[in-house]
């Protein structure tokens, strides 16, 4: 079967992940798109129900676009065709809170940033510019995603990462304290979550252990705290474009391997 275009590796990967790594001959990347692309949206939604799509703002279509679940189109046009209709009962169950939602939404979300990951992953090894004994584009910006920081500091650019992953992960404390720890809370503040979830484990972490705490009333500094973590994961983006980006330069720089050494 002939392998495809970069573009089409792309869209296949953002269709179904996985499906251009099969195509190109990389089971296990296949398997690993699949289990986090698909399988961390099935957990969640199978954790959630339809109380997943009920939190604020996220019921109209102009917010429900913007989830980053969308990023892997067939689970989500999927998830869209299977959600219950909007009868006085399915809206009182979806107002309901779930045991560990937090963490559940968090992971629907995670698969939609790694569809994305997964994507580029696929347009990057379909365009055939690797070579041996660099790091993946795809992996670098990955790590970027768990770790701000991370991508750039596997590639051996300390001074840079630290300087890029220092100035998001500050961004993104700082918001936690102006909060006061409320920041990143899918339930009720989804909107500005929709950003926040780029900032990957610091987000994971914060929404998982601080979001389910209550507050009787909002810390006076709440809207700032919930505008720096949102653009803290924003921020990140522009790191692990920039890891990508670079590990693609230092692999198409990488000299070819000695015929001894291939052998």
């Amino acid at each position: 079967m002939t392998a495809p275009t970069p573009s089409l590796a792309a869209l296949l990967s953002l269709l179904v992940p996985g499906s251009a790594h099969i195509l190109l001959g990389r089971p296990l990347r296949a398997a690993a798109a699949l289990l986090t692309g698909v399988g961390l949206f099935v957990l969640g939604w199978w954790m959630l129900g339809d109380r997943l799509f009920a939190h604020h703002l996220i019921r109209p279509w102009g917010i429900y676009l913007l989830l980053p679940e969308q990023c892997s189109v067939g689970v989500a046009a999927l998830a869209q065709l299977l959600m219950g209709s909007d009868t006085p009962e399915n809206l009182r169950l979806m107002t309901m809170p779930r045991p560990g939602e937090h963490l559940w939404s968090f992971l629907t979300g995670a698969s939609g940033v790694l569809a994305c990951i997964w994507a580029g992953d696929a347009w990057h090894l379909a365009g055939g510019t690797f070579r041996a004994g660099r790091v993946l584009p795809g992996t670098a910006a990955l790590v970027s995603w768990v770790v701000p920081g991370a991508g750039h500091w596997l590639l051996g650019q300390r001074d840079r990462a630290l300087l890029m992953g220092g100035a998001t992960l500050l961004l993104f404390v700082l918001g936690l304290a102006f909060a006061q720890g409320h920041a990143v809370d899918r339930v009720h503040a989804s909107a500005w979550w929709i950003g926040q979830v780029l900032c990957g484990l610091p987000a994971a972490l914060a929404g998982v252990l601080l979001g389910p705490r209550e507050f009787a009333a909002l810390p006076h500094f709440y809207d700032l705290g919930l505008m720096l973590a949102t653009v803290a994961g924003f921020l990140n983006v522009v790191v692990m474009v920039h890891a990508f980006t670079l590990a693609e330069d230092l692999g198409a720089r990488a000299p070819e391997p000695a015929p001894e050494a291939a052998a």
